[in-house]
């Protein structure tokens, strides 16, 4: 009976022996995945163009161009975080009878955003936004004090916010994207402008890192 147990346990380890890694790696989804890696750290350059408009019926979107950096922390190839510094101007127009003007706002956006990818070409961005008002102008005299077209203290003001986006990893390091902001800020009923912007922007992004070559 023994001979016969050592004779079926030497068959049984030539037989694994001699199907290699691979065919293991088939039948018991053991050893490292190829495709697994992920850079730790990575950073993002881009411009962004961008149409907004505010939550009132009697303005009109315009178009400005502006850009940032972000930073990322991946924990896998499929999820990670970002923070990111992004300059933004908001541009749009009066329709009124007797107001055609156009306002020029300058913020600072600081950004926290989820990432999920499900594959190295597609993600998916999401989190709140800090945005920080560093101009606020007027095409013509708001301010008759000063004889400015700067809007006098407190007409425009920091605000909170959201971003939702998805980025397509174009080329290499470069990719583009779509966002989609929301910032919201109580105003008061007795002025005329809005501290409510929602819009899109379409972005062209270049990575430090590449994605697809293996760190």
């Amino acid at each position: 009976m023994k001979p016969l147990c050592y004779a079926i346990a030497i068959s049984c380890c030539s037989v694994l022996f001699a199907q290699g890694d691979d065919n293991l790696l088939l039948q018991y989804r053991r050893g490292p995945n190829p495709d697994g890696f992920y850079h730790r750290w990575n950073a993002t350059l881009g411009v962004q163009g961008n149409w907004m408009n505010t939550d009132s019926d009697f303005t009109k979107a315009g178009i400005s161009v502006g850009g940032g950096v972000g930073i990322k922390r991946n924990f896998s190839k499929s999820f990670g975080v970002e923070t990111g510094l992004h300059w933004l101007p908001i541009h749009y127009s009066y329709t009124l009878e007797d107001n055609s003007t156009k306002d020029r706002l300058k913020y600072w956006e600081v950004s926290l955003l989820g990432r999920l990818s499900p594959s190295r070409k597609w993600t998916l961005l999401f989190g709140p936004t800090y945005n920080r008002l560093q101009q606020a102008i007027n095409s013509a005299i708001v301010d008759v004090a000063n004889n400015s077209k700067q809007y006098p203290e407190g007409r425009f003001q920091n605000a909170f916010g959201a971003l939702l986006g998805i980025n397509f990893q174009w080329k290499g390091q470069l990719s583009v994207g779509v966002r989609y902001r929301y910032i919201k800020k109580d105003t008061s009923l007795l002025q005329l402008q809005s501290n409510t912007f929602s819009g899109v922007s379409l972005g062209l992004f270049y990575t430090l890192k590449n994605p697809f070559v293996k760190p």
